[in-house]
Order: structure tokens, then sequence, then C-alpha cells
């Protein structure tokens, strides 16, 4: 994924927690795809922040829906996640895969959770 926009990326079913795709990537620095017809989940995180502290360059990663998060992530420390989530261990582990790895990203920092991505891209607002 070279340069996108806003636009194509919510005709691409892209969705943030914020229900405003723009405020959701260029504040929160996280959003997903979650096709039903697909295995995976896509991933666009926040690299790179401006010094209004905004978002201004992303990388993309998939993970499988099945991914068993806790043989995935067995170096993270989940009673350390979920308490910085505002919920006990049990609870987060309940929660779908989306909500594990955007609390894993803003715990732990993109690199920890996605990797290094050999292409960072920008987002355009229209």
């Amino acid at each position: 994924m070279h340069n996108t926009s806003i636009s194509k990326l919510e005709k691409e079913n892209y969705v943030g927690f914020d229900s405003d795709l723009e405020i959701a990537l260029f504040e929160y620095g996280f959003a997903w795809q979650d096709l039903p017809d697909e295995d995976e989940v896509t991933f666009i995180y926040g690299v790179s922040v401006e010094n209004d502290g905004s978002y201004s360059l992303f990388g993309r990663a998939s993970f499988d829906k099945l991914t068993d998060i806790t043989n995935e992530f067995s170096w993270a420390n989940f009673d350390d996640v979920a308490r910085y989530a505002g919920v006990i261990v049990e609870e987060w582990h309940d929660l779908n895969l989306e909500h594990k790895i955007e609390h894993l990203f803003r715990y732990y920092g993109w690199e920890n959770v996605f990797g290094t991505c050999s292409l960072y891209f920008p987002i355009s607002k229209n």
C-alpha cells in the first residue's frame, strides 16, 4: 500500500474505535479491516507523530482471525495490558482480536506488536 486516502480506506471498509475514520487514524493511529470472506484482519497503525500530536505515517500488517494471542505474544504481560485497558485479565482475553491487538499496540508500541515494516505510507484526508 502506497499513498492512500481516508475516502479510499472507507470504501475498503476500514474502521476504527472512533466512528470517524479520520479521527481514528490521525488522532489514535489505529484502524482495521475485517472482511467476512477473508481469513485475516488487516491493521493500519501509526508510526510517526507530528509536533501537533497527529499521526503522519502508517504501517500495515495482518493477523489471522484465529490467532492465539497468548501464543503469538507469549512475551507479553497480559495482566499489565489488561490493567492498562481498564479490565481484569479474564475480561481482556474475552475481547475480540481487534481490541486485543490495539491494546498491545498502545502498551508495547508498534514495532513490538507488528514488527518492522518495509514501507511506511502517508494517508491523505480527502
